[in-house]
């Protein structure tokens, strides 16, 4: 678990409730959701008290800086960076989130921020507020998606467990697996548009 992230925030908030301390628990967690967390690490070295040094290090773990950092791995193509950007979202978090998609050039992009959007999911931002219906519609084959890539799939099964409403992961991985249920959850969508 890496500090600076909201992961190792969360891990510190299920070890206060380990310990008792629900209250300061509480705190921490509507710190970290309310989308303003900037903190401190404190570290210190030395042989002596005479040669003792303390570094500090802050972490900014606002909505802002993670949305930030998340559209610049989407723009950039950095999987790698994607993968390490998947953290808990808040509410205002996911709403920048949301607004971003209509912004992001074509269906690559769009992709990878739904695969941020799922993975950084909580009970608070099922969703993320994106588009559900128009992700049903990636291509098989688009700038940057090609015909052996799983994305397009993945993309469509994560559209489908936003419009249910349900993200069991257990139920996105039959459902990615079957991709007749799938084709028939597509279609089940589109045809209730009217």
């Amino acid at each position: 678990m890496l500090a600076g992230t909201r992961e190792y925030v969360r891990f510190a908030v299920d070890r206060l409730r380990e310990r008792g301390q629900d209250a300061l628990a509480d705190a921490l967690e509507t710190e970290l959701f309310a989308g303003r967390l900037v903190y401190l690490e404190l570290t210190t070295a030395g042989d002596s008290m005479e040669t003792i040094k303390v570094r500090a290090r802050q972490y900014d773990l606002s909505d802002a800086t993670l949305v930030a950092g998340v559209l610049d791995a989407v723009r950039g193509h950095d999987s790698n960076k994607i993968e390490s950007l998947r953290q808990p979202l808040g509410p205002g978090a996911a709403d920048l989130l949301a607004a971003a998609y209509w912004t992001l050039p074509g269906w690559y992009e769009k992709a990878l921020l739904a695969r941020v959007a799922y993975g950084a999911r909580t009970a608070r931002t099922r969703a993320c507020g994106l588009p559900s219906r128009k992700l049903l519609a990636i291509p098989d084959t688009a700038p940057g998606i090609n015909a052996r890539d799983d994305m397009p799939p993945e993309v469509r099964t994560l559209a489908l467990t936003w419009l249910d409403g349900d993200n069991d992961p257990d139920r996105f991985v039959r459902l990615y697996e079957d991709e007749e249920a799938q084709a028939a959850g597509i279609e089940r969508y589109r045809g209730s548009e009217g």
